[in-house]
């Protein structure tokens, strides 16, 4: 009930049908199991947002309960597209297959670990990109709450005073303006699992010399998977499972490495369309995906191809 309630004093203004014009901003979460931090982001965003948005959220073959809370959400109007996987296709598929739906302004990739604190975050984030078009990526920056780190900052041409970091952007609260994905497509789904879409993505960015900022505020949200309440244990092997992909895909020859050698070579297009096809049942809800073969056919062996050959000859790429 809270949820609905919250729900509805967002749109406020007038009743769903008639305010679509008014959802600059859709919000894309991705799920597997964590029940009780996907409640948790979910409630915090739909108290705190204060903006109207539309809420898509994928489950990747959850079995703790969450795709039963998902679909009640649904139920009630709160989740506004809903996507239960047969399993987990990665956090990339998925979250491109919320995206793929989105016609508004601003698409915002959220991670369910993530509680929002401060009213009127959303509203903020939209304003900043929408009076500095030199806003090409916005993310919330955790750096400091994690790792005691800030950035030096900087005044956009709309007068919005941001952190200009000197590296990729953490995509657990990022903003993508519709302009953006015209020019760079979708999350490279390569590394699913789990992976380094977003550190990609903005890789891509920095090739066609897009401005990445982060917020200036750092205390508007709180990240929560080091206190997640599932177990010491349990959060432990989930920090060692993310952990273990992300070496392997960063590491000397590992396949985030390939892909941003060849972008900086011009072997690869930095638009990125989708190696994923979603399909959905006629429920609406029920999901499984299928792989594209005029991907695989096109991007999938020239990368392989790339790969192979880098590794033979010791040629490796430090990524920025």
């Amino acid at each position: 009930m809270l949820l609905l309630c919250a729900l509805q004093r967002q749109r406020g203004l007038a009743s769903w049908d008639d305010t679509m014009d008014i959802f600059t901003a859709d919000i894309g979460i991705v799920t597997w199991n964590r029940r009780a931090l996907t409640g948790r982001c979910i409630e915090s965003v739909m108290r705190t947002a204060g903006h109207p948005f539309r809420l898509f959220v994928a489950d990747n073959g959850s079995s703790d309960g969450t795709q039963e809370y998902l679909r009640g959400l649904h139920e009630q109007g709160v989740i506004q597209r809903l996507l239960l996987f047969d399993r987990n296709y990665g956090v990339a598929p998925a979250s491109n297959s919320l995206w793929e739906f989105s016609d508004a302004k601003f698409f915002l990739k959220l991670d369910n670990d993530i509680e929002a604190l401060r009213e009127g975050w959303l509203a903020e984030i939209v304003r900043v990109c929408t009076r500095n078009p030199e806003v090409g990526l916005l993310a919330f920056s955790f750096q400091k709450q994690l790792y005691k780190k800030e950035y030096p900052q900087t005044r956009l041409s709309g007068g919005d005073v941001v952190q200009d970091p000197d590296e990729t952007l953490n995509g657990a609260c990022m903003m993508i303006p519709r302009a953006t994905w015209h020019k760079l497509g979708f999350w490279c789904e390569d590394y699913a699992p789990y992976g380094e879409e977003d550190a990609e993505y903005c890789q891509r960015a920095h090739l066609l010399g897009m401005g990445m900022y982060y917020l200036a505020d750092t205390d508007w949200m709180a990240h929560r998977t080091h206190d997640y309440t599932g177990g010491t244990e349990e959060a432990q092997r989930y920090r060692h499972w993310k952990q273990q992909h992300r070496a392997r895909n960063t590491g000397a020859g590992g396949l985030s490495t390939i892909n941003v050698l060849m972008y900086n070579l011009k072997l690869r297009p930095v638009f990125m369309r989708r190696k994923f096809r979603t399909i959905v049942a006629e429920d609406g809800i029920s999901a499984r995906m299928e792989l594209c073969r005029d991907y695989f056919a096109q991007e999938g062996r020239k990368t392989a191809r790339f790969g192979r050959f880098v590794r033979q000859h010791g040629l490796f790429w430090q990524q920025r």
